[in-house]
């Protein structure tokens, strides 16, 4: 509410620009039907115009107002999942973040969680409590929700390229080999992205479609959480104390290897993506 009745100003203005136009339009159409009909083009401006004045006024000033509300709905910071100095941060952030029936909520709290981890000075607290914690519950699963939102970008993406289409094609028209002429299966390396089974099904799924349109609709979800792992990754090398993020407590925890693996695998299939629209544009 607040930051509503800071905007009035400009709403009133927004409204009053829209009504003038609207009657300038309107008296001139109206004068130029009167004048072809042969009536006083005087008529044209008491034809109704106290009434459309007012439906209009009200019908603009609800359009600028609702606007204005859009707008801090979707860029205003919700600071609801904060609490105070030395209060447990993700009490109310953590459920909010795993509330996936409700998006907008949880867009919230991807956004809070950017700003607890690129935090500064005094407002590092909720940051620094984060990592106080021994047994690392609250980055698990704060380091989770963010890693998994990368990991389905980097799948997604990675579908899109004509190289995923041309490999699959490749490996369907293969003649299949005895086991026994079968390639020994390649080693796991260490800094390759552990990408999880809703990513895979939702690869698989989708035409490249939707998923070039789903990773538009999601690109500022995945922002804040790269934003989000990036800096804690920073800041883990002075505040970890614990060692949550460098030797996770947890098997399921992200620790710092798998973010740095993450965030580049990440860099790698953006740069060649960008590069394949570029081509598609100029062709």
């Amino acid at each position: 509410m607040p930051q509503l009745i800071s905007r009035l100003p400009s709403v009133l203005q927004e409204a009053a620009t829209v009504v003038t136009s609207a009657v300038l339009v309107k008296l001139l159409l109206y004068s130029a039907v009167y004048i072809a009909a042969g009536l006083p083009s005087q008529l044209s401006v008491t034809a109704g115009f106290p009434c459309q004045l007012l439906a209009g006024s009200f019908c603009a000033l609800c359009w600028a107002a609702e606007v204005n509300i859009v707008q801090i709905v979707y860029t205003h910071r919700v600071r609801q999942f904060q609490e105070d100095s030395g209060g447990d941060p993700s009490a109310l952030l953590i459920p909010a973040l795993l509330d996936s029936k409700d998006p907008l909520l949880q867009n919230a709290a991807l956004q809070d969680v950017c700003h607890l981890a690129e935090a500064k000075g005094p407002e590092a607290w909720r940051r620094k409590m984060v990592f106080a914690q021994q047994s690392g519950e609250a980055w698990q699963q704060l380091g989770t929700v963010c890693l998994d939102e990368v990991q389905q970008m980097i799948t997604t993406a990675a579908a899109i390229l004509p190289q995923a289409t041309g490999q699959a094609q490749l490996t369907e028209a293969a003649p299949q080999q005895p086991p026994s002429e079968m390639a020994p299966a390649a080693s796991a390396k260490w800094n390759a992205p552990v990408l999880t089974k809703k990513a895979l099904i939702l690869s698989a799924a989708q035409p490249s479609e939707l998923r070039a349109w789903r990773l538009q609709s999601h690109r500022q979800r995945i922002v804040w959480s790269m934003r989000a792992l990036a800096a804690f990754a920073d800041a883990a090398a002075t505040e970890d104390k614990n060692g949550v993020v460098h030797f996770p407590p947890q098997a399921d925890c992200p620790d710092l290897a798998t973010i740095m693996a993450t965030l580049l695998s990440a860099l790698q299939v953006l740069q060649v993506l960008a590069l394949l629209l570029l081509f598609l544009r100029r062709c």
